[in-house]
């Protein structure tokens, strides 16, 4: 749940409070369920229905809990989104600064997900590359190693126009520097 503070201004410390305490229990309680209940035997198989049980039950956890309890202060939201602005469902706490989001920045998010598209599978590439040269297929080894290194100078590229895109000025934070 720690990414939710980046991604939703609503997010308070009693949803992840929840997610902290009750992520592993819902996750022992999950394992119990698929090797007792339904009666599992693979513990691959457990392992994973029990990730998969408990990452849903625990995201539906923080956020029961979150829309049950009261947000955080608004002046805490405030100075938090002034020093980290980020990037996701910031409208109220943006608008109580009186600020918009920078054109540049409406599409942000995004663009950043499709970058992290383009990331993978510059390493995939690379990873599936060396793989085929382990087993002796030079060609297709060869041409997924050509792939990651078109796709990792597109990547580069992109990623830096990016960053430069959402980062704040150097000056433009009227709170100060981060203690």
């Amino acid at each position: 749940a720690n990414w939710a503070q980046w991604w939703w201004w609503r997010f308070n410390r009693y949803g992840r409070l929840a997610a902290t305490v009750g992520g592993p229990l819902i996750f022992l309680g999950a394992q119990v369920f698929w090797t007792r209940v339904m009666k599992v035997g693979s513990a691959f198989t457990v392992g994973y229905l029990s990730a998969l049980t408990g990452i849903g039950l625990t995201t539906v956890l923080w956020i029961g809990v979150t829309f049950a309890t009261k947000p955080d202060d608004m002046e805490i939201l405030k100075a938090f989104y002034r020093r980290a602005r980020p990037l996701g469902f910031w409208g109220p706490v943006r608008k109580a600064c009186g600020q918009d989001i920078h054109p540049e920045l409406r599409h942000a998010l995004g663009t950043g997900f499709l970058l992290a598209a383009l990331g993978f599978a510059a390493v995939a590439a690379l990873i599936l590359g060396i793989g085929d040269f382990y087993v002796g297929k030079f060609g297709q080894g060869g041409a997924l190693i050509g792939g990651f290194v078109i796709l990792g100078a597109v990547f580069l590229r992109a990623f830096n126009r990016y960053f430069a895109a959402v980062s704040p000025p150097a000056c433009a934070d009227p709170a100060g520097p981060l203690p």
